[in-house]
């Protein structure tokens, strides 16, 4: 697998976590000084943001998942290499297909 898909799928997960992490502190933040109404608002607007990000890296995820059964579509298995490439990339596909049941189980909840 390449260095920048993995890079890119990273970046997206702590986007992810980054924004979660500001939404609550900003709710956290506006409670204690009694801005109920404000606490409110900021909780929507960041979960908002934070799924639009989530969605983002499902999709990533998902083309990520797509990349990898083409690619091994297009091995040999005739050869041992091919039998070896073969069963790498379904280790990868399995990795793969993982990430995108739980990015799409945090969008879900």
């Amino acid at each position: 697998m390449a260095k920048q898909p993995i890079q890119t799928l990273k970046s997206l997960k702590s986007e992810v976590s980054s924004a979660t992490s500001a939404w609550k502190a900003q709710v956290a933040e506006l409670k204690s000084a009694g801005d109920q109404l404000g606490a409110a608002k900021a909780k929507y607007e960041g979960l908002g943001d934070t799924l639009k990000k989530q969605q983002s890296l499902l999709e990533r995820n998902k083309s990520e998942l797509n990349s990898l059964k083409e690619a091994q579509a297009k091995v040999d298995t005739t050869t041992e290499k091919g039998r070896n490439e073969y069963e790498r990339y379904s280790k990868e596909i399995a990795t793969a297909e993982r990430n995108v049941a739980n990015a799409t189980t945090k969008i879900a909840n």
